[in-house]
């Protein structure tokens, strides 16, 4: 282990701390990362259509 990754790690873990050091400031976060799931689960479904169809009748 070098010490660089424990300095990244050490860092990560600070700003983690500092970001979800309220509940509101979690709540935003836990909002952010639904929003993101939300995203990637649409993009993902078998059911929406990757090109839409925009053919006219």
């Amino acid at each position: 282990m070098s010490w660089r990754g424990v300095f990244t790690g050490a860092l990560a873990l600070i700003a983690l701390e500092a970001v979800v050091r309220t509940d509101e400031s979690a709540e935003r976060v836990g909002g952010m990362l639904t929003g993101i799931a939300d995203l990637v689960r649409r993009a993902m479904s078998p059911a929406v259509a990757a090109i839409p169809d925009r053919r006219t009748n």
